[in-house]
């Protein structure tokens, strides 16, 4: 059950703002264009003297969009510019490796770039 309403999700995915769209193919089914964003969560992975450092990517997207997302789905992001057109990050293939729904109307998808 979704605590708010689209609208209100609207603003948080918009490609104006936060957002950026993508290619979501589930496995067998039909592409479609989702707006999420693309986040690159940084964390340590401890080693025996020092630790490491290791990213991992997850997007956030509207539930409604990705209800059907399960392990293995794929999701395609175009070149990501700045507004001079330089490339920020290079076109990118993700799989999906985790779904974990928030149950308010937000579903996390932890990615393996491809």
């Amino acid at each position: 059950m979704s605590l708010e309403f689209d609208a209100d999700f609207d603003g948080y995915f918009d490609v104006l703002g936060h957002g950026v769209s993508c290619t979501f193919t589930p496995s067998g089914g039909s592409a479609a264009t989702v707006k999420v964003i693309l986040d690159q969560e940084y964390f340590a992975v401890s080693g025996e003297s020092v630790d490491v450092q290791s990213s991992q990517p997850v997007v956030y997207g509207k539930a409604k969009d990705l209800r059907n997302a399960v392990f293995g789905d794929a999701l395609a992001f175009a070149a990501i510019t700045d507004l001079d057109g330089n490339t920020i990050k290079n076109a990118t293939n993700y799989k999906v490796v985790s779904v974990q729904p928030d149950h308010t109307g937000v579903v996390a998808l932890v990615l393996e770039e491809q």
